[in-house]
């Protein structure tokens, strides 16, 4: 499945295309290289209960700064709220 699949999806809730939308961004697959925006997918995949999500998200906070995360979280409490 293309990026832009994925994208329609996890933008629709499915928690798979979510964590497939942050793997995409963490390895630059069909989508720039973007840790922010990985962040943001598997912080919303990890909260519907995507166990590589958790992990993966985890990995990836090592790179990015506590400012970056919490505005990352603002975003993805947005998200919520309006999903």
């Amino acid at each position: 499945m293309s990026v832009k699949w994925y994208r329609k999806a996890a933008e629709q809730g499915y928690t798979d295309a979510q964590y497939e939308m942050g793997l995409s961004h963490v390895l630059g697959l069909g989508s720039l290289l973007d840790f922010e925006e990985a962040y943001f997918w598997l912080l919303l995949a990890s909260a519907s209960g995507n166990v590589d999500a958790v992990e993966l998200r985890n990995e990836i906070s090592n790179v990015l700064s506590m400012t970056q995360m919490e505005r990352i979280r603002n975003r993805a409490k947005r998200w919520m709220e309006e999903h």
